[in-house]
């Protein structure tokens, strides 16, 4: 690894990685640039698991071209938030994007086009913070993107560069062919006729991987299909020590600058504690008690029709997916915006969507693109997504309060929010009820609601679908209008009243004509959930 990076990775280089969401991200790769102290590089990616932060933290990086950049069962990035916030290490520049239109800018510089067209940003302030991105004949351009460099981890290949990978693809297709050069890291290391016996599998052409790298473990702490799940804990514990610049100091120098390669990296870890072995869960039996997230979570399956495509979001959103199915809706399928569908829930516990659990018995296993173009069809009946901020008219923050240029907080960004916000046919949002999110007018416009709540102000501004339904809360749901405007209050959990909502609301709500009580989960609801926490 140390001698592919330093041959083909330099300073100031457009670097493609983590572009298969959350699984197989190449950990190894960006730990020996980090030992290497590589500087000014461009990181290009979709979803993006804590890598990027730590390439920011360690002081590698210039410029993010990315949908989202934080820890994906954790939350923030700390070290995002310190070079966005603080200029630490230094300052950082950052082209916002949409996991639909990073692919888009990929396949552009793929194809040697200039743009591609696509609906999705329509109406999100995204197009103000990326200057690659135009508006003209009432669709968005999506400049291309040119990566000097793509660096993907798989389960196998052969000396030629030839690599198989199974699982969701994300956006690795497009980012592999938009890319002057490929570096190729892997679990197995076979003979051409092990590759050779299934051509469909092969990841990209031979003619753009520069190196081949054998390295086992090269993706810890991401899943990687068929080897190893996700390490849930060390994922956690580098965001708790990231949360302070000496954390990550002392967390830096423990796991990378100390290491001298993957090898002794992994002399640490508990790799079997990470292998992959089958298990079911046992039933568990529900009892009448339930917390707010449980109640959000049952309010949120009831929003899902049999026969519906759903396009399923992060955490509670999956829960609400399995419940549905097991409940009331066994005809409905769920898209992953990392390159799933499926028609049945994974009976396990689910950190990411990413997580080998949810591959297992997959009906598709695709690039990200593939789910996408069903949404920007319309096929997609419902979608999920969460917010730091949200106001009365549905629009939602996930990237930045006070000025952009130099915000109070940065938050990590759309990932596939804004593109659900424009395409699906509805979509509702999950987010806990507190003055400071709920608010009269969002800092920033990641995801599109009603806009300014005027009459057809979606369908003047080239928005596909029909906009938010619901916010659901710890304390209510809200809903919207038939057609847009302005959310009123439809419902108020269980011990809970009109008054408070006002009070922890930073707008003044609107209420239905009849103000009623949020039906609690039903036994086969908390059976559902629990079996899966």
């Amino acid at each position: 690894m140390a001698e592919a990076i330093a041959k083909f990775v330099p300073d100031g280089a457009r670097v493609a990685m983590g572009t298969a969401l959350e699984p197989l991200i190449p950990f190894a790769a960006g730990h020996e640039m980090i030992r290497q102290r590589r500087r000014d590089l461009e990181l290009v990616g979709p979803i993006s698991d804590a890598l990027f932060d730590q390439l920011i933290g360690a002081g590698c990086v210039r410029r993010v071209t990315a949908a989202w950049v934080g820890n994906v069962s954790e939350g923030l990035g700390h070290c995002y938030r310190r070079a966005c916030e603080q200029g630490v290490p230094h300052a950082l520049e950052v082209h916002d994007h949409s996991n639909f239109s990073i692919s888009l800018a990929l396949w552009a510089a793929a194809w040697n086009v200039p743009s591609l067209p696509t609906r999705s940003l329509l109406g999100s302030d995204i197009l103000r913070t990326n200057p690659t991105l135009s508006v003209g004949f009432g669709l968005v351009h999506v400049g291309a993107v040119h990566p000097d460099v793509a660096v993907t981890h798989v389960q196998r290949a052969d000396a030629m560069g030839r690599a198989h990978v199974w699982g969701p693809l994300g956006i690795s297709e497009e980012a592999g062919l938009a890319a002057d050069k490929v570096i190729v890291s892997c679990e197995e290391l076979v003979d051409a006729g092990v590759i050779l016996s299934d051509p469909n599998r092969i990841l990209l052409p031979e003619t753009k991987v520069v190196a081949v790298v054998h390295e086992p473990g090269g993706a810890h702490p991401s899943p990687v299909q068929g080897y190893f799940k996700r390490d849930h804990t060390f994922y956690r514990d580098y965001a708790e020590q990231s949360r302070t610049e000496d954390g990550f100091a002392s967390w830096l120098k423990r796991w990378v600058l100390d290491v001298p390669d993957r090898a002794s990296y992994l002399k640490g870890i508990d790799v079997d504690a990470t292998a992959i072995i089958v298990t079911r869960r046992p039933p568990t039996m529900a009892t009448n008690s339930y917390t707010p997230q449980e109640l959000m979570v049952a309010v949120a399956s009831r929003e899902i029709h049999d026969g519906d495509l759903v396009f399923v979001g992060m955490r509670l959103p999956i829960l609400a997916y399995a419940v549905a199915l097991e409940t009331h809706a066994p005809n409905a399928r769920g898209l992953f915006e990392v390159g799933l569908m499926r028609d049945s829930s994974a009976d396990a516990f689910l950190g990411t969507m990413g997580d080998p659990p949810n591959v297992a018995g997959a009906v598709w296993a695709t690039r990200m693109s593939n789910t996408m173009a069903l949404m920007a069809q319309g096929k997609v009946d419902v979608g999920f997504i969460g917010g730091a901020e949200v106001d009365r008219f549905g629009n939602l923050n996930t990237s930045y309060v006070g000025d952009p240029s130099q915000p109070r907080v940065k938050l990590p960004g759309s990932g596939g929010g804004a593109d659900i916000a424009v395409l699906s046919r509805r979509w509702v949002t999950l987010m806990n009820h507190e003055r400071r999110r709920l608010v009269e007018r969002v800092s920033f416009v990641t995801s599109p609601g009603h806009g300014d709540g005027s009459p057809g102000w979606r369908e003047r501004n080239g928005l596909l679908g029909g906009g938010p339904a619901a916010i659901i809360t710890t304390l209510c749901v809200f809903r919207f209008p038939e057609g847009g405007g302005e959310a009123y209050l439809d419902t108020v959990h269980p011990g809970h009243s009109v008054e408070e909502v006002r009070e922890q609301t930073g707008w003044q709500v609107k209420l239905c004509t009849e103000v009623g009580v949020t039906a609690p989960p039903t036994e086969a609801e908390l059976t559902a959930i629990r079996r899966r926490q």
